[in-house]
């Protein structure tokens, strides 16, 4: 559900040798000793045995292509992913740290991946299921509590064409993408804006979203971290009764 990312690659080549050898002229005018044709064993430049120049194996050295280039592979699922405790969810990938706030319960493994499971069936043969077949996005940590308030935490690799812009940038560049597929799912969006907020003591770009959908009006906050150099996090907390998010914001922290 992210941005489209475009590469375009221009590779032009163009070869052109060119090789002439002069004949070199004989060395002395005396021509008048015809004997020339004597002289025509110069023709004895066996040349063509120093030609045996070749024999430079230079393709030997191509065996250097076994440069184990592919060594340098992005970080598993498992070297990116957070751990839980009975308090906090930490992720050092992402030093990141949410602390559970009072009422909430942790998705179990279990739970998370019938989330995960229900995501790729329900965007089984659009443009977000090869995305997340190919990039390996996953939800990595869910808590919610009995009022229907969630809390949830998107693992996905790095877009290098967003790194140029900021936060605010593209969330103001998605709104269009974002309403059209609040519309398409049956939602009506009521508020789409980039605010300033709170985040851990810090301010921090948070989009703000208040949709409705059944009848039911949902506010929406999401924050981007891209601390990490090949996976990024968005974090989404969707309140539904009408509290306040900033006590949640208060303990989203880093690890250090």
């Amino acid at each position: 559900m992210r941005k489209i990312a475009l590469l375009l690659t221009l590779c032009l080549l163009l070869g052109l040798t060119a090789c002439v050898s002069a004949p070199v002229a004989p060395a002395t005018t005396e021509a008048p000793k015809t004997e020339a044709p004597a002289t025509t064993e110069a023709p004895k430049t066996e040349a063509p045995a120093t030609t045996e120049a070749p024999t430079t194996e230079a393709p030997v050295t191509t065996e250097a292509h076994e440069t184990d280039a592919p060594a340098t592979e992005a970080p598993t699922s498992e070297e990116i992913r957070g751990t839980i405790t009975d308090s906090a969810y930490e992720n050092e990938a992402l030093n990141l740290r949410i602390a559970r706030p009072e009422g909430w319960t942790f998705y179990d493994d279990d739970q998370i991946a019938q989330v995960n499971n229900v995501t790729a069936e329900i965007m089984a043969g659009t443009d977000v299921a090869e995305l997340i077949g190919k990039n390996g996005q996953f939800m990595d940590m869910m808590m919610a509590n009995l009022s229907g308030n969630n809390l949830n935490l998107i693992l996905q690799p790095k877009q290098a064409v967003l790194d140029a812009y900021s936060d605010e940038q593209i969330f103001t560049l998605s709104e269009a993408t974002y309403k059209a597929q609040f519309s398409a799912a049956g939602m009506e969006t009521k508020v789409y804006e980039p605010v300033t907020m709170k985040v851990g003591g810090e301010d921090r770009t948070v989009l703000h979203l208040v949709m409705v959908s059944n009848g039911i009006e949902i506010n929406e906050y999401q924050i981007w971290y891209r601390t990490d150099a090949d996976y990024m996090g968005v974090l989404t907390v969707g309140l539904t009764d009408g509290s306040d998010v900033q006590p949640i914001l208060d303990g989203i922290t880093g690890l250090n």
